[in-house]
């Protein structure tokens, strides 16, 4: 009875555990499955409103990277679920064909359903081709097994400790590339020079903003908090003109004190000045500023030198004294822009009701700037004098208020990385990247040490997780993102221990070379 109740329980551990690989495998399956997780009924309406000659070229598509993508996604399934039934009675279930055929429709079919909701196409060849994937591994699940632990058999313990180190030392560089990434290809080297400078309102005069403009200042570079700061304490009384010329590399700027004329200088001591024909916006009473109703401030010649300095930077500071009119004007209404109509820009601060828009353009945002872009919601809250501050650093958005930072931060790793990858751009497609690439950081560290695995191993990948916030938040000045760092803290603390479950399997075979991988 003893015997017979140690080899329950055992048999019951062995399940539970593929249970949690299998489990894991899915997530990874769903997050491939169903990105970018944008989930609305209005795409299954439009695919019934299509024409059904549309419908049935569309669910029977069929091409060779497709097929063998969908076989090879499910194949780990197969063998997993071979595992799963195989603990106690392996002959008996090769010759039920039905139970691959069964699960592999039921999970399929599940699948194609919910992209009915999504901007994917489900796919009858998609639904055959799962589930032939999944009776591959299913049926071949000894054969692949068997190779596995020959290749397990052949190498030496200090050969396999050393392909894991090499695992996951690459495994560890790829991780900081990848979460450095947008840095890179969020630049401003493709700004188009041809692209006017507009205040108060688009060139094609389709995006009007209403209120006062005190001080407009554009910089090559991203200006420090404690810099705003300083310039928010001066104020508009000040000399405007030196300390934004002399120390903080001012590229652009307007004071709007000429008090007549329609001209308005760029009095940034710069060669090429880039100065404004005011149309349908007056001076205020003393000069100490502009008042726009429905007018555009454009520049006389394109805005070159503003693209050519902030391409070789790939940083930008926008800085306004503004006063607004109208806390319902949408569009959003045009404050600053650097653009050609609506649809093209290289950069626009503009508002929206309660709320401040930045649009910057990069080769991920696109020529609107719009896929993402920073929203400080409710900062105008009354028609008083603000100081506005808005700042690109290499994908990193932040908006000053005041002096103050204000909600609404566009992050340069956990923003722009998921969309990057095709994931979305909502909390579902963030969550999804986390799980997707920091599992395996704590997955593989956890097997590199003997002793106090679980301790060394999280500090391991949490380090190194922390050595590149370190890296953004030194070099591009982004805010620690702790939500960040505990979410990838437990996804770490997972993959750990689904790692100390390989770690006992792998120990297992190896000391029973004699045994097959799965089957006792």
């Amino acid at each position: 009875m003893v015997i017979k109740h140690n080899k329950l329980c055992k048999w019951s551990i062995q399940k539970n555990r593929i249970l949690v690989f299998s489990s894991v495998y899915v997530v990874y399956l769903l997050i491939v499955t169903l990105s970018p997780f944008e989930f609305s009924s209005s795409w299954l309406r439009k695919l019934i409103d299509s024409d059904i000659s549309v419908i049935l070229k569309s669910i029977f598509s069929l091409t060779i990277r497709d097929m063998m993508q969908n076989i090879l996604l499910f194949v780990p399934l197969g063998l997993f679920l071979f595992r799963f039934l195989s603990v106690r009675q392996s002959r008996q279930i090769k010759t039920k064909f039905a139970i691959p055929m069964t699960w592999g429709l039921i999970l399929s079919g599940a699948i194609e359903v919910t992209q009915l909701f999504l901007d994917r196409t489900p796919s009858v060849v998609d639904l055959v081709m799962n589930t032939g994937g999944l009776c591959i591994g299913f049926y071949g699940a000894e054969k692949i097994i068997s190779a596995w632990r020959r290749v397990l058999s052949q190498l030496n313990h200090r050969i396999q400790t050393i392909f894991h180190f090499s695992i996951v030392i690459c495994y560890g560089l790829l991780f900081a590339g990848l979460l450095l990434l947008p840095t890179r290809i969020n630049h401003l080297r493709d700004w188009n020079e041809t692209y006017s400078l507009c205040i108060g309102n688009e060139a094609t005069r389709d995006r009007p903003w209403n209120g006062k403009l005190f001080l407009v200042a554009l910089y090559d570079r991203a200006l420090h908090l404690s810099e705003i700061q300083s310039l928010y304490r001066l104020g508009i009384e000040g000399n405007q003109i030196d300390i934004r010329t002399l120390h903080h590399n001012v590229i652009a700027l307007y004071i709007f004190q000429e008090n007549v004329g329609d001209t308005i200088r760029d009095v940034s001591a710069l060669e090429n000045p880039l100065h404004l024909i005011m149309d349908g916006a007056r001076f205020l009473n003393g000069g100490a500023g502009i008042q726009i109703e429905e007018g555009l401030l454009k520049s006389m010649v394109p805005g070159k030198k503003i693209a050519d300095a902030m391409g070789k930077t790939s940083q930008i500071t926008v800085e306004v004294w503004m006063e607004t009119d109208d806390l319902v004007q949408t569009g959003p209404a045009r404050i600053v822009s650097l653009s050609e109509n609506p649809d093209r820009r290289n950069f626009t601060l503009g508002q929206a009701g309660h709320d401040i828009h930045f649009r910057v353009s990069t080769p991920q945002t696109g020529p609107n700037g719009s896929r993402i872009n920073l929203v400080g919601k409710d900062v105008l809250n009354d028609l008083e004098m603000h100081h506005c501050v808005a700042i690109f650093n290499h994908g990193l958005e932040r908006l000053i208020v005041d002096g103050s930072s204000v909600c609404g931060t566009v992050r340069g790793d956990i923003d722009y990385l998921p969309d990057l990858l095709g994931m979305g751009r909502n909390p579902t497609a963030k969550g999804a990247f986390c799980f997707a690439f920091v599992f395996p950081l704590g997955f593989l560290t956890f097997g590199l040490f003997r002793k106090n695995r679980l301790i060394f191993a999280l500090i391991m990948a949490m380090g190194w997780i922390v050595l590149i916030q370190f890296v953004y938040f030194f070099k591009f000045g982004q805010p620690f993102e702790f939500g960040f760092f505990l979410i990838s803290f437990f996804i770490v603390l997972a993959g750990c221990s689904v790692g100390n479950l390989f770690a006992k399997y792998r120990q297992r075979y190896l000391n029973h070379s004699n045994h097959s991988l799965f089957v006792n």
